[in-house]
């Protein structure tokens, strides 16, 4: 299930850097990121202390589909940051410190 979801962060990761968000909208995703991110911590330590848990593997699987949410979101308010190399620049070294972050794990 770690596999699983590390794949969603680095698909989400790779769809945001090439669709990019804009203005105050990309800060509130990457918010918004970070928080499933923190989650996603969150339950890889809970799995850790009890692989047999079955409801930290059904969190998981909702987190999953989060995750895709998220994708989709992504490409939705793409067009809002692709202007503005500023804002891409910044948008993309956060994105980057809270992929780290799940990678980390």
């Amino acid at each position: 299930m770690k596999k699983v979801i590390s794949l969603l962060l680095v698909s989400v990761f790779m769809v945001l850097c090439l669709t990019a968000c804009g203005g105050s909208e990309w800060e509130t995703f990457l918010s918004d990121y970070e928080s499933v991110v923190d989650e996603y911590i969150e339950l890889t330590e809970k799995y850790a202390a009890d692989p047999t848990d079955t409801a930290v593997a059904a969190e998981m699987a909702t987190l999953s589909g989060e995750m895709a949410e998220l994708a989709v979101k992504a490409q939705e308010i793409s067009a809002d940051l692709k202007d503005d190399p500023d804002a891409l620049k910044e948008f993309t070294e956060e994105l980057a410190r809270i992929t780290q972050k799940a990678a980390a794990q």
